[in-house]
């Protein structure tokens, strides 16, 4: 996830003519991100652009604020998943990611989310609800086109049906792409302000 995020993001910026000064990648489960951070500001870099999962994501960002770090008005931080990053740092220390940017997949579609509604009676709690809905139903389609429950099969008709089925979870369509990769989904800018995200166009 991380990992397909940056290299995308590094290819696309080259492509524009962006000189990407340090690229650092951070390891899982620690608490303390101040090496990576000093690191990642020992060039005086003009924007940060990072991903994150939400635990590493609250450490990294407290972190940098403590360290005088995380001012988005001196050096502008960006976010290609910011609800995946720092779900629990806007709840908790909100004031510390305002004026961040980034861009957020679309929300799910109305199907899913009024058909869990008249189950459950409740709206769901997390996006990866929608995206398990998904993800079953494309396993069933591609089953019944295999007409076979054979791993490998059904593996490999999945391409077959994601055409037919866009998706209903977060970021809309479900087609692969060459790597077996969500390659087309929709996302939309938002910018970080009283722990909420709000769409900005500029």
């Amino acid at each position: 996830f991380g990992m397909a995020l940056r290299e995308e993001t590094i290819k696309n910026l080259k492509a524009q003519g962006v000189e990407i000064i340090t690229d650092v990648v951070y390891e899982l489960n620690k608490v303390d991100y101040k090496a990576e951070l000093q690191r990642l500001f020992s060039k005086n870099p003009e924007v940060i652009i990072g991903t994150y999962y939400a635990k590493e994501g609250m450490v990294t960002a407290k972190q940098a604020y403590e360290m005088g770090l995380l001012n988005v008005d001196k050096v502008p931080w960006y976010c290609p998943e910011t609800t995946s990053s720092f779900a629990s740092a806007m709840k908790e220390i909100p004031q510390v990611l305002e004026g961040m940017k980034g861009l957020n997949p679309l929300d799910p579609g109305s199907l899913y989310t009024e058909k869990f509604k008249k189950k459950m009676g409740r709206d769901p709690i997390t996006a990866y609800a929608a995206m398990n809905y998904d993800a079953l139903i494309l396993i069933a389609m591609a089953a019944n086109f295999a007409q076979s429950t054979d791993p490998k099969a059904i593996r490999d008709n999945l391409r077959k049906v994601d055409d037919w089925y866009r998706g209903q979870s977060t970021g809309g369509d479900k087609r692969f792409d060459e790597d077996g990769m969500q390659g087309f989904g929709q996302y939309e800018k938002v910018i970080i302000k009283g722990g909420k995200l709000f769409p900005y166009k500029k």
